[in-house]
């Protein structure tokens, strides 16, 4: 809702964890599953509440490529700034040669 650090603010997971998923499914009438945390920070209890809210997967920041059913609340993604090139981009996927 607000994008906040949920590290940093466990007492407001319940509104951004929850009034979120429900904001977007009432705007776009998908079911949303999986949640990305906001600046790809998380510890124990937000992945506890994720997963408890009935979500199938988080998604963190990282460069692991290799995930397993335990990291599934865990899950890497890489960040792509608005200002790489598609050298840059090519450059970051897992398969390339860069």
């Amino acid at each position: 809702m607000t994008h906040a650090d949920l590290t940093l603010h466990h007492s407001s997971i319940d509104f951004e964890v929850q009034q979120s998923r429900l904001t977007l499914e009432e705007a776009t009438g998908i079911k949303v599953e999986t949640f990305a945390y906001p600046y790809g920070k998380v510890d124990d209890f937000v992945i506890g509440m994720v997963r408890d809210y009935g979500y199938l997967a988080g998604m963190g920041l990282g460069l692991n490529y290799e995930h397993t059913s335990y990291s599934l609340f865990n899950l890497s993604r890489i960040e792509i700034q608005s200002d790489y090139d598609l050298s840059t981009f090519a450059g970051l996927l897992p398969w390339s040669d860069h």
